[in-house]
């Protein structure tokens, strides 16, 4: 049966954390900063840094790290330091992370919400004489540590661990119940954290596939406002005057036009804040000269999330023009469906709405040698008339734009 943590006692008058009675006494003042500095980890990554610093500076440490390790393939990796440098990872990573004897030598001690020094995970004796304490630690001034496992799952477990230099004493009896007693709050902080993390990614991740489309896409709030744009909404309210963009979301130029927008734009948040069940709808938004009108398309989006003051997408509007020339990667025409080079240039002008004669003249070549390719293109994606190849290609995943790099959250 696991015992559940131990009760700090509060005692302002008590230096901060431990009593010469070895009771763990503690300001209330202190440790209140310290669970403060804890929760803020959990929705700024940065923040566990300052976390490991004060618990180094508790427990009379020089170095804290918050390691993760799969001891059965003896993947390893740091997510933070503090007291090394970085070049004290790649030796870890490389090598010394396979031989470490605390993570294998006793496996049952390490289970989420346990606190163990490096004497509970394995014997002195074996440990002084390991290659990764001789090796990879002494090097390093370090030697004793505490570590307080946050997550554990099989042979994957995450650890917060603060070592102590070789002239240290080893960790004993009151630093382990004080960890343990700051545990339930280290939990907290890592699962929140390391689901922030998630949504952060995942929110990166459609962010980079709404910037591949070729078509406009905007996101708006309970409240009309613009939460996102694509690349491709961003190029086209560069330029375009009969949709804008605005702080209290989009307006189109022609006050009708406007009204009708609206109108759509508010049943939509009825519906996606759960209010309403309007559909959205589509609508023309008319342009000056001879551009054909932009095609709008509202629609809710339902979120489902109980709302904590931040804002939400409630709308997405989509905004196709008919007049831009739908980009084509001939490369990828060529892998999907073994086309030469010749006949994916040729497909990629067809499906731009050009004619035969109009490719001709683009490539510089004979109209019959163009006819000639159409049918060997035919054969190769099994169309018989131009327009189902026009309608097989526009469907084709050649329609998105180049990928932007990003950075990615670890």
């Amino acid at each position: 049966m696991v015992n559940s943590p131990p009760k700090l006692t509060v005692n302002s008058a008590k230096p901060f954390p431990f009593s010469p009675s070895g009771e763990v006494m503690y300001s209330q003042e202190e440790v209140l900063s310290l669970v403060e500095l804890i929760y803020g980890a959990a929705g700024d990554p940065a923040r566990w840094i300052e976390v490991l610093q004060r618990l180094a500076a508790v427990f009379q440490g020089t170095v804290g790290t918050i390691h993760h390790q799969d001891t059965s393939s003896q993947d390893s990796n740091f997510s933070t330091l503090w007291g090394a440098g970085p070049e004290a990872i790649v030796p870890y990573v490389a090598y010394y992370g396979a031989l470490n004897p605390l993570m294998t030598t006793r496996p049952q001690l390490i289970w989420t919400g346990s606190v163990n020094t490096s004497q509970m995970l394995c014997p002195e004796e074996i440990y002084l004489r390991s290659e990764y304490c001789q090796d990879y630690l002494r090097p390093l001034d370090l030697r004793d540590c505490i570590a307080a496992t946050l997550r554990n799952e099989g042979a994957n477990s995450s650890n917060l661990t603060i070592f102590r230099p070789t002239r240290g004493e080893p960790f004993g009896h009151e630093e382990r119940e004080f960890l343990l007693a700051l545990m339930p709050h280290l939990q907290r902080a890592f699962q929140l954290h390391t689901r922030i993390q998630g949504l952060e990614c995942k929110a990166s991740a459609a962010g980079d596939v709404l910037d591949q489309l070729q078509q406009a896409v905007v996101l708006l709030d309970a409240k009309g406002c613009v939460l996102l744009v694509n690349q491709a909404a961003t190029a086209l309210f560069a330029s375009e005057k009969a949709l804008k963009l605005t702080p209290r979301g989009l307006v189109a130029a022609i006050s009708s036009e406007n009204r009708q927008l609206n109108t759509l734009i508010q049943g939509a948040i009825a519906t996606g804040t759960g209010d309403g069940l309007h559909s959205g709808g589509a609508m023309a938004v008319s342009r000056s000269g001879l551009h054909r009108p932009l095609q709008v398309l509202v629609a809710p989006l339902r979120t489902r999330m109980i709302y904590l003051g931040k804002d939400v997408s409630v709308v997405a509007v989509f905004v196709s023009d008919p007049e831009r020339e739908p980009a084509s990667n001939s490369a990828v025409l060529a892998q999907l469906f073994g086309l030469t080079r010749a006949e994916s240039r040729l497909a990629t002008i067809l499906a731009s709405g050009y004619t035969l004669k109009d490719a001709a003249d683009q490539l510089c070549v004979a109209e019959s040698t163009v006819r000639s390719q159409l049918k060997s293109i035919f054969a190769k994606t099994e169309t018989n008339r131009q327009s189902e190849l026009v309608r097989l290609l526009s469907l084709a995943p050649s329609r998105l734009t180049q990928t932007r790099n990003v950075d990615g959250l670890r």
